[in-house]
Formats: C-alpha cells, sequence, structure tokens
C-alpha cells in the first residue's frame, strides 16, 4: 500500500524542526531552509503486524530516498538526518515482522477455495432439501390417499360388521328354529313308539317264539298278557354278532305296555330259569337323541351315592338322593347344571 506524501509532511516537519520547513509537491517533499539544497523523494509502505497478546495494530515506516544535489551539505542538516533516521530504525526494532504478500495470495487463495467449497455445498445442500421437499410433498401425497382410502374401508368394515351381526342374529333364530323342528320331530318320533319295549337278556334259540317268550316274562312279572295284546315283536338287529340281540315288542294297546314296563322292578327277585335267562332288562323304546341322553344320564347319576333316572312314555326323569325332588330332564344343559 503506497502512503501519501501529505502523510509524512507532519513528520518531517517535526523532524526537520528548527532546520527549515518542509514542502509537499507532486508526490515529492523538499526540504526548504537550511537543507534546501537537498531533496528527497520518499516511498513508503505500511506493514501491519500483531503484539504477543493480539490485539494491538502497529506501523512500520521503511523508507528509501535518492539524493539529488550537485554537492552534499555539511553541518547541522546531515547531522540531524541521520539522527532522525537512526530514530526512525529504532522504534520498528521491537515491531514483529508482517506476512509476505505471497503469504497473503496463498492465505487468500485458501479462503476462495474454501468459499467455492462452501457454495458449492451450500447448493448441494440446496438440491437435496428441494428433494426432500419433493420426497416429503409425495409422501403426504400418498398418506392422504391413504387415510381417503381408510375411511373407505372403515365404512365397508362397519357395514360389513352390520351384516354380520345381522347373519349372526339370522343364524341364531335359524338355530333355533332347527332346534324346535328337531325337538318336535323327536317327540313326534317317540310318540310312535309310545306302545314299543324293548327286552335285553331273553338268549335266542334257533326255533323261537317271541311272542310266547313275552307273555312267558309277564307270567314271570305277575302281568297277564295275551297273544291279542302283541302286535308285533321280533329281535333288533346289532352290530356285535356275539352279544344276544334284544327284543322289540309293540303291543296293541298301552295298558298291556304300562303293565309290563312297571313291573320291571320285580325283576331283581325273579326266577328267569324258564327263559333260559340270568339277568333280563325292559327300557323303553327311545328315539337314538332321547337314547344318548339317556344313557349320559346314568353316567351322571354315578357320581351320586343314591342316584337314580328312569323314563316314562319317552320323557327322561332323575333323583340325585332318595329324599330329593325328580328333576325332568330335556337337554344335555340340564345334566351340566347338576
Amino acid at each position: 500500500m503506497i502512503i501519501p506524501s501529505s502523510y509524512l509532511l507532519p513528520f518531517f516537519e517535526q523532524w526537520l524542526k528548527g532546520l527549515g520547513r518542509a514542502v509537499v509537491g507532486n508526490g515529492r517533499v523538499r526540504l526548504v531552509g537550511a537543507l534546501e539544497r537537498s531533496t528527497f523523494e520518499l516511498k513508503c509502505t505500511i506493514n501491519w503486524s500483531m503484539t504477543k497478546s493480539g490485539s494491538k495494530k502497529r506501523k512500520k515506516l521503511s523508507s528509501s530516498s535518492s539524493t539529488e544535489a550537485a554537492s552534499s551539505a555539511e553541518g547541522k542538516g546531515d547531522e540531524a538526518f541521520e539522527s532522525g533516521k537512526s530514530a526512525a530504525m529504532a522504534t520498528n526494532e521491537g515491531v514483529n515482522e508482517t506476512p509476505s504478500l505471497v503469504d497473503v495470495w496463498n492465505v487468500l487463495t485458501e479462503i476462495k477455495a474454501n468459499t467455492v467449497k462452501l457454495v458449492v455445498d451450500v447448493e448441494l445442500l440446496k438440491a437435496n432439501y428441494n428433494e426432500l421437499k419433493g420426497s416429503l410433498y409425495s409422501t403426504k401425497s400418498q398418506v392422504d390417499a391413504l387415510v381417503t382410502e381408510n375411511i373407505a374401508v372403515k365404512s365397508k368394515l362397519k357395514l360389513l360388521e352390520e351384516q354380520v351381526l345381522t347373519s349372526k342374529k339370522e343364524l341364531e333364530e335359524l338355530k333355533q328354529r332347527l332346534y324346535d323342528v328337531e325337538g318336535s320331530h323327536d317327540d313326534l318320533e317317540q310318540y310312535t313308539r309310545k306302545f314299543n319295549l324293548v327286552i335285553h337278556g331273553i338268549p335266542e334259540r334257533e326255533e323261537e317264539d317271541n311272542v310266547q317268550n313275552v307273555i312267558s316274562l309277564g307270567n314271570i312279572l305277575k302281568v297277564n298278557l295275551t297273544r291279542g295284546d302283541i302286535d308285533i315283536v321280533h329281535r333288533l338287529h346289532t352290530k356285535n354278532k356275539t352279544k344276544t340281540r334284544p327284543i322289540i315288542v309293540r303291543f296293541s294297546n298301552y295298558n298291556a305296555k304300562s303293565q309290563l314296563y312297571k313291573a320291571r322292578i320285580n325283576l331283581r327277585n325273579a326266577t328267569l330259569h324258564d327263559l333260559g335267562a340270568e339277568k333280563i332288562f325292559i327300557n323303553e323304546n327311545l328315539t337314538a337323541w332321547r337314547a344318548r341322553l339317556f344313557r349320559e344320564a346314568r353316567n351322571v347319576m354315578k357320581k351320586f351315592h343314591n342316584g337314580k333316572t328312569w323314563t316314562v312314555d319317552g320323557k327322561i326323569f332323575l333323583k340325585t338322593d332318595l329324599t330329593a325332588k325328580v328333576l325332568k330332564i330335556d337337554s344335555y344343559e340340564d345334566l351340566r347344571t347338576l
């Protein structure tokens, strides 16, 4: 940095105090008075440096002079000039030297490179930001579409739930109707078996008269039966061929069937040698569903010491104890409550 000559004028005026005066013109400093014959051309630069604490700047002045004179001056002017020059050099001895222009240029070049890199990074960040922004908008659109679709699905689901509830209700109604129909059908089928009895334990023979076997059983139990009281009699088919097949009897009147069925309690003390049997059991001819329910009732009664179960005209009854109340069993649910 070139220092204007006007900046140096006060300095030289102080330096030449008492010896003359200094005049500035055309970038030169001219001494007038005692040193009028000598002219100095000064070029000065300012160098900035930091002190050891890093907080104060100082100036360093370097000067070069060229002397244009026909003859050299003697006396006090030369001595003053030399003493001023020595004082200026002594003033700058304690100042740190500043970096050269090459060093400054290298630092500026590095700063420029870092600035360019920062600009590139900023542009890259801006591009990434715009990309993320676009992706965010796309995602938001997708989310909005999914929300709309979810609302539609919820509406359909609610409608389906209502339809399912309606279907369940209808199914329950159909189940109840089916249960009622099956119950009515079972009651009707049981009613057709009202005149029937099933007799277990009478041994089979090659040529046997099952009507006579039933009449003979009635005589053992002190029930007077005739052939006219019996409508149909035959043995039932069974899966187990090794066991004696039971005899099913259809009576022509309910009274004959009822008397023989009630007399079954005398089988415990009866003599059955005439029929060649050891034990005989008389049961009502139950439907398949009632037979399973009656079998389950007998199994339940095993947990009661004095429990008892029986049927009358296809209806199932039981007592958990000799003094307990008679219960009518119409379903498996009635057995679960015992």
